[in-house]
């Protein structure tokens, strides 16, 4: 007698076909769409850390602008203008100097080329300026006793 049964899948097999395939297409989604958020992560995580570094440059920059300045106004305390922070990571970096009246400087960072907002506003005195670091009376100096 021949057996035909062996030739031909069982019913359990037969509706099983595609499972596989599918529980692996799925698994595959997952693993994709998990991957991408992790990606997508990193790189808002990566301009974060460059928004933060930026600001602290621009920070730097307007600061030194400032120093820049107000070493202009004690060489030369008529002085009106813009001083440029050509060598730096902002080249377009600028302070304009205004002097509102004979005794007074402002002064204004920006640091883009057309930027309205100033990202920092100083004022100041200019006697003081003259005076600062001279004193009236030079102090004789310290001896050792011993």
């Amino acid at each position: 007698m021949i057996k035909l049964n062996r030739l031909q899948p069982s019913r359990r097999a037969r509706r099983r076909t595609g499972s596989a395939l599918l529980l692996c297409t799925l698994a595959a989604a997952v693993l994709s769409m998990s991957a991408i958020a992790i990606l997508r992560s990193s790189k808002l995580a990566i301009a974060r850390v460059d928004a933060r570094r930026t600001a602290i440059q621009g920070r730097h920059i307007a600061a030194g602008l400032v120093q820049r300045a107000i070493a202009e106004l004690k060489s030369d305390s008529n002085f009106e203008g813009e001083i440029v922070a050509a060598g730096t990571t902002m080249p377009t970096a600028r302070v304009v100097v205004k002097q509102p009246s004979k005794k007074e400087a402002t002064l204004t960072v920006y640091l883009y080329e057309r930027s309205v907002f100033a990202a920092k506003e100083v004022s100041i005195d200019i006697d003081e300026l003259k005076t600062k670091g001279k004193s009236k009376d030079p102090k004789e100096p310290k001896t050792k006793s011993k």
